[in-house]
């Protein structure tokens, strides 16, 4: 269980997204880190790391779709190759 000791590493935006990155020391001795990610004034969502790499992964995937689905103009396609690069859709359990 963390300890009441947080500390704030970034506040990063893109769109309508707002993600407030914070560290906390656990009792291990390692730090936690905990993402709130804000989707509308009244909506945000508390994230442990595992979480954000998961959904990391998800964002990759549906992006993959998008790009795979062939419907996409081709700037967006273009965007999507740079920015997931050689992602393997297959290999989603382990991310």
């Amino acid at each position: 269980m963390p300890s009441k000791d947080v500390s704030p590493i970034q506040t990063v935006g893109a769109g309508l997204f707002l993600a407030r990155i914070r560290r906390s020391k656990t009792t291990a001795g390692d730090s936690e880190y905990l993402v709130q990610l804000d989707v509308s004034r009244n909506v945000s969502v508390n994230l442990k790391f595992e979480d954000v790499k998961h959904l990391s992964q998800l964002l990759r995937l549906i992006a993959t779709e998008v790009q795979h689905d062939g419907h996409a103009i081709q700037a967006d396609r273009e965007w999507i190759q740079r920015v997931i690069g050689d992602h393997d859709p297959g290999n989603t359990v382990n991310c």
